[in-house]
């Protein structure tokens, strides 16, 4: 008894001194509770025959999570999972486990692990709060985690709080919050200043649109085309026609005008 005693004592300053990015690892199922048997199977969902395949499943799954060979974690984890799909800590496995799988070929693809992670945790929330509030914590963290790393800091910022309002203690929750803050504060700033950016050239457009419209109108008004050298001897003709008339009515308005000397009688 005085071992297992130890033991215990040791894993919990394990648990307490775990990182930030360790919050995602796998943990293994906890020893149904005989003296309630129950509130067990009301929270795993699973009969006590099965229950120990489905925790020797996770406990392998975990092993293979230890030696980063995910992809037989995760066949471990699905194993559980045929024995008690509501497994809420097989749930949680599976996603911790799938965001392992996350690498720049897959983000933002049909196929990115972190679309189906984010989903799990999700769906398990609710019953993780009901009976396993220690998974209900460390899946809203991760949900806070994906969405940071998306620079979705308003949903960062929610899932954050909601983590802590499961455990308020949990300060690292409480830095990754504060970060999330300050880096949503940075984003409305660069928006903000995007936008002055963009008002700023549109104006400067506007103006020089403004400034070439004159010289668009003048070079839409019709310009005097040079006359022909044809075009000019038919107009030296009708003036010196023109002239000549004038000159015959000059003459005849002289004629007409000058007083006549009287005949003799």
């Amino acid at each position: 008894m005085r071992k297992i005693f130890i033991s215990v004592i040791v894993l919990l300053s394990l648990v307490a001194s775990v990182q930030a990015q360790d919050l995602s690892m796998p943990i293994d199922t906890v020893q149904p509770d005989m003296a309630r048997p129950q509130q067990v199977e009301a929270k795993y969902n699973t009969p006590s025959e099965s229950y120990k395949a489905e925790r020797n499943a996770i406990r392998s799954g975990n092993r293979f999570f230890e030696q980063e060979k995910y992809h037989q974690a995760l066949e471990e984890y699905d194993k559980a999972l045929r024995i008690n799909s509501g497994s809420i800590r097989g749930r949680y496995n599976k996603a911790v486990a799938l965001l392992q799988l996350q690498s720049e070929d897959n983000k933002g693809t049909k196929s990115d692990p972190r679309v189906l992670a984010a989903t799990i945790f999700s769906d398990l929330v609710d019953d993780a709060k009901a009976f396993d509030k220690e998974i209900a914590e460390k899946a809203l963290y991760n949900l806070g985690n994906i969405a940071f790393n998306d620079e979705k800091y308003d949903v960062s910022i929610d899932m954050y709080k909601a983590s802590l309002r499961v455990n308020p203690d949990n300060m690292k929750t409480r830095e990754n919050l504060r970060l999330a803050q300050l880096k949503k504060q940075e984003q409305n700033q660069d928006n903000q200043q995007q936008q002055q950016d963009q008002q700023q050239q549109q104006d400067q457009q506007k103006e020089q649109d403004q400034q070439q419209e004159p010289q668009q109108q003048e070079q839409q008004q019709p310009q005097e085309q040079p006359m022909t050298q044809s075009a000019q001897q038919i107009l030296q003709s009708m003036q010196n026609k023109e002239n000549s008339t004038r000159k015959k009515v000059k003459e005849q308005e002289t004629t007409v005008g000058r007083p006549q000397s009287d005949k003799p009688w």
